[in-house]
């Protein structure tokens, strides 16, 4: 879904094992990968110990700025299974979570949101729709493409100009 270019700088938002972090890697100058697990945060930095590019950091995606420097800008963030996770799970909260993210975007650059999707043999699929709104909500995002899958639904956003 992603174009074909090279990115500057990736975002992986909820990384876990940081398995899509490090398949960004050979596409990005630097990928950092963030997630709540500090367990897991110290696998993903063991599983790239040979992926030179990639850095991990532990944090909440509630609190990201608190792990994100201020002058922190990414042309490209990935957030992959991980927002129907939150506790609190609101439009308020998805619209606060979405503003967070968009703000570390340029002009141009994309958030690829894709979560799992089993209708109704899990309860966190039965929240992937109004995830998904909430970020075309935002004024500043377009949506560029969207693939609905049996298992998976996945949006590409661009950020307006």
């Amino acid at each position: 879904m992603l174009p074909a270019r090279r990115y500057s700088s990736v975002l992986d938002v909820g990384c876990g094992l940081g398995v899509f972090t490090r398949m960004v890697a050979p596409h990005c100058d630097s990928a950092l990968g963030v997630e709540l697990s500090s367990v897991a945060v110290e696998q993903a930095m063991r599983l790239s110990e040979n992926v030179p590019n990639v850095a991990f950091a532990q944090g909440d995606i509630l609190q990201i700025d608190s792990v994100l420097r201020d002058e922190n800008a990414f042309d490209l963030i990935l957030v992959a299974d991980v927002l129907y996770y939150l506790a609190l799970l609101s439009d308020e909260v998805l619209t606060t979570v979405t503003r967070s993210i968009v703000q570390r975007l340029p002009p141009g650059g994309l958030i690829l949101l894709v979560n799992h999707y089993f209708f109704d043999l899990d309860s966190q699929s039965r929240t992937v729709r109004q995830i998904h709104n909430a970020m075309e909500a935002s004024p500043s995002l377009q949506l560029v493409r969207e693939q609905r899958h049996p298992f998976f639904l996945a949006s590409l956003y661009e950020k307006r100009a």
